[in-house]
């Protein structure tokens, strides 16, 4: 830095009168992209900052030294480049526009040795009101038809503050509603307001009418003529696909059979025109991801009063074929990391009816990096096969589409994974169901029919020895059919500025219950185990549902807290005496309790004692408990940093003589729980997000009652830290 030169540290408000009440909305919205951006700090450092003077300065803009540089770097923002008088005028207009007519706002200059703030202190005096809104006081008929509209959806709405952006979107809402109604030619700009002051001490009366100069055309309603698609632009060849409804095509180079994109033009020849139904046509349309582009036009006839409109839909089609292919780093929630290669094939139009069909290969060799286990090796092959079409069939009947579009899926798929010091493992697995959108953030899959075969291929001398031990369930192991539904949803809104967002995900499913009541009512015969099988392999039948929530909140302008509960629960039952090993839970790792490692806790109190590489290969359970806590903030660039706290544990529904404490009790299981907490160092860049976590026990419940807090051992320069000392690597956050 220069001599006289200080780092900016960023913008701070202060209200002299703490007595006027000023909305959180209003105060979140103050200082919102003044610029510049404050330089980022760490506690006491700025490593962003220290990078970026590190490396000397770098021609264009690629290479590893400007990636250095200016990407994980941070260029600091001085107090010489904040432009604090216009700033302070955003501040007074936006405090304007919230109502706050007589606001005055100061600044001043915070200053230390090296660093500097800018603090804006702001006189709010008190802020104006909206008493009534007048709709219309014309004596025209339109007027009614105005205060309806309003009435069913009012914006402005009296003892609220007179905020401009209020009375903007109620003349919004009012022609939006109106273009739903068949008033085509409608506009806001047709509306105005009037406003009267002086009716009360801060409180506006309004009143709002259209204008004069109103064209005609805008007060009356349209009909839809007839609707034209147009799949060929050059052909003149025309194929009726409904009343009204016709579509130019190219038969020699007939791409899709139009009467198959019937059921996704909304709008219909007859109706009233809606703007809602012009825009979900365009949205299906698109969605169907076999075209480049759709664009919807109309021309008008007004002959004879009819006020009419005929659609023109034009479209340009997508290639029918895509090959990608993908090398790929993965990590696991079992701390395997490596190298994949992906192929994945698409046909988006396979019957002319914009199905889609989906090949894909992956092939996967993964390394445990850290751990007990550290250099085991695995590798992995999935093959699948999906089919999608766009409408449901099936048993199911859909209605006309008014919303997004459902999708039947079939699915094939081919799963052989080989842990070369443990066992290989194959499933098959195949299933038909339904994917649907019941809003933009709300998604669905349901699989009415769900069939897996798995099958254990090798078994090693030493998955036997955990089998002779009881540490490691062999019925989880063999070969076995999962048959039933599953049914799951995520809530997943979208970001739009505001301070807290949400993310729920919950799943459901069963196995084995038809195939257990037709073998039961059969009266058939079991296998030596009490088992009913289907071609000498025993169903599973069991119960498992899941719950992911969390929340994310904004406190500051670069923190972020994540909050996670995740919550699940398997129930074996009749046919079944434990889950399949792949439907047991498990806590631990790169993206749950990160001071453990994967499998290394319970279930409950349990404590294997044998203490090989092998002892935490199976602390899996039917019930899991999860709590995560953390803080994400700046560092400068694409450095990002965390703080964290994890807390969780497995256990049994059932108690099991070789896994003692394992059982869930309801009076103990707080105290069984597993703590660990730590720091993070990530590289969030706009390709890939690189997440180091460190990470130490801090509880660990299979010690003895009284000694399984371990704060105590935690000091630094001794052996015990460097021992429980876990590094998380993973591509991508943990939630």
């Amino acid at each position: 830095m220069k001599p006289g030169e200080k780092f900016f540290e960023g913008f701070e408000v202060e209200y002299a009168d703490a007595e006027t009440e000023i909305p959180k909305d209003v105060r979140n919205s103050i200082l919102s992209g003044l610029e510049p951006e404050a330089t980022r700090r760490f506690f006491l450092s700025r490593p962003g900052t220290w990078i970026y003077y590190q490396v000397d300065s770098v021609p264009g803009d690629k290479g590893l030294k400007y990636f250095i540089k200016y990407r994980l770097g941070n260029n600091p923002s001085l107090l010489q480049e904040v432009k604090i008088g216009e700033n302070r005028e955003v501040i007074e207009s936006r405090m304007k526009a919230a109502g706050f007519f007589n606001a005055h706002v100061e600044e001043r200059v915070d200053t230390t040795k090296r660093r500097a703030s800018v603090v804006y202190r702001i006189e709010p005096k008190q802020p104006y009101y909206f008493d009534t809104l007048q709709i219309s006081s014309k004596p025209h008929p339109w007027s009614d038809e105005l205060r309806r509209v309003y009435q069913e959806k009012p914006i402005v709405k009296e003892g609220d503050l007179f905020k401009k952006s209020s009375i903007v979107t109620q003349r919004e809402v009012i022609s939006e509603k109106l273009k739903e109604e068949g008033y085509f030619y409608f506009s806001p700009s047709l509306l105005y307001y009037l406003a009267d002051s002086s009716y009360e001490n801060r409180h506006v009366r309004l009143s709002l009418d259209l204008k004069d100069n109103t064209p005609k055309a805008a007060i009356e309603k349209f009909r839809i003529d007839s609707i034209t698609i147009n799949l060929a632009v050059d052909s003149e060849n025309t194929e009726i696909i409904g009343d009204s409804l016709r579509a130019i095509i190219d038969k020699e180079k007939l791409f899709i059979k139009p009467e198959k994109l019937r059921p996704f033009i909304i709008m219909e020849p007859g109706e009233i025109y809606n703007k809602r139904h012009e825009a979900l046509t365009l949205e299906h349309l698109n969605k169907l991801d076999i075209f480049n582009y759709v664009s919807l036009s109309f021309t008008t006839d007004t002959i004879d009063g009819k006020n009419l409109l005929r659609a023109n839909i034009i479209t340009s089609p997508r290639p029918k074929h895509s090959l990608r292919s993908q090398v790929v780093l993965t990590t696991t929630s079992t701390n395997f990391t490596g190298p994949g290669l992906q192929l994945r094939y698409t046909n988006r139009n396979l019957f002319r009816g914009a199905e889609q069909l989906r090949l894909s290969a992956t092939g996967r060799y993964e390394q445990q990096l850290t751990g007990s286990r550290k250099g085991l090796t695995s590798y992995e092959i999935d093959l699948s096969a999906d089919l999608l079409v766009p409408r449901v069939s099936g048993p199911i009947k859909s209605r006309k589409l008014t919303g997004n579009v459902p999708k039947t899926k079939y699915s094939l798929s081919y799963r052989l994974f080989n842990q070369p010091d443990y066992y290989a493992q194959s499933s098959f697995g195949a299933s038909f169901g339904y994917e649907w959108l019941t809003n933009k953030t709300t998604f669905h899959d349901l699989k009415l029919i769900r069939l897996d075969y798995v099958r254990l291929l090798e078994s090693s001398q030493r998955l036997e020895d955990l089998f002779e031990q009881g540490v490691l369930d062999r019925e989880s192991f063999n070969d076995q059919l999962i048959f039933g539904p599953s049914y799951s949803i995520t809530y997943s809104p979208e970001r739009k500025g505001g301070v807290v967002n949400y993310f729920i995900g919950g799943s459901l499913e069963s196995s084995g219950n038809l195939l257990y009541g037709a073998y039961n009512w059969s009266n058939s015969e079991v296998n030596e185990d009490g088992q009913y099988v289907v071609v000498g392999v025993p169903f599973a039948q069991y119960a498992r549902t899941q719950l992911d929530a969390r929340l994310y909140l904004d406190v500051a302008e670069y923190t972020q807290l994540v909050f996670r509960q995740n919550l699940g629960v398997g129930i074996p039952y009749l046919n079944s005496n434990s889950l399949p090993f792949a439907k047991q839970f498990f806590v631990g790792g790169a993206s749950s309790l990160r001071g453990f490692q994967p499998r290394e806790v319970g279930p409950g109190t349990y404590k294997n004692e044998e203490n090989t590489d092998d002892s935490y290969f199976d602390q899996t359970g039917d019930i899991m408990l999860e709590w995560n806590a953390e803080s994400r903030f700046d560092l400068g660039g694409y450095l990002k940093g965390a703080l964290f706290i994890d807390a969780g544990n497995v256990w049994l529904i059932n108690e099991a003589s070789n896994r003692p404490g394992g059982r869930f009790e309801w009076n103990d299981f707080l105290n069984e729980l597993a703590v660990s907490g730590g720091a993070g160092l990530r590289i969030d860049a706009d390709f890939i997000i690189v997440r180091f976590d460190f990470a130490l026990p801090f509880r660990d419940p299979s010690f003895e009652e009284g000694e399984r807090w371990l704060l105590d051992r935690i000091k630094w320069n001794n052996s015990w830290v460097s021992d429980n000392l876990i590094l998380n690597f993973a591509i991508g956050y943990p939630f």
